[in-house]
């Protein structure tokens, strides 16, 4: 796995780094996050998104992450993502779609798309990156309505 540009964060850095909250709007599902990021925001942001997904009732699931000051990445989230990634992947039976919202401002924003764009691309889920939720929500539901 390519970490190039990650570093590990001093002790004590990402204490208060944790969701902020997980909601439905019109069939897309919503994330918030606050960075860094670090294993356990990992863990318990794909997990819970992994719950809601697989209680929608919708055979096509759009998810859009919203980030918010920081998008750095620790190596070992980034390799704990790809790996809850590939597994939930494997265990759902819905056609998934994801967009990051990620402002100008958020730090490590061009990195970190990069770094995760290549696990999306590596497991066949259809992602994008936009600068405002209202393009994130454009996009997202023109994939709901594409034939699969």
């Amino acid at each position: 796995m390519a970490t190039d540009g990650i570093t590990d964060f001093p002790e004590g850095e990402m204490q208060t780094r944790r969701y902020e909250a997980l909601s439905t709007e019109h069939d897309i599902l919503i994330t918030r996050v606050k960075g860094p990021i670090d294993a356990e925001t990992i863990n318990s942001v794909t997990r819970s998104r992994f719950r809601c997904i697989m209680e929608l009732d919708n055979s096509k699931i759009v998810s859009i992450i919203v980030f918010q000051k920081s998008m750095k990445v620790t190596a070992d989230a980034l390799e704990l993502f790809s790996k809850l990634l590939k597994s939930h992947k494997d265990r759902i039976n819905k056609t998934i779609f994801v967009a990051y919202v990620v402002p100008l401002d958020v730090e490590d924003r061009l990195i970190s798309c990069k770094l995760f764009q290549e696990i999306y691309l590596r497991n066949g889920i259809p992602w994008q990156a936009f600068e405002k939720l209202e393009a994130a929500q454009i996009w997202a539901n023109s994939m709901l309505n594409v034939p699969t």
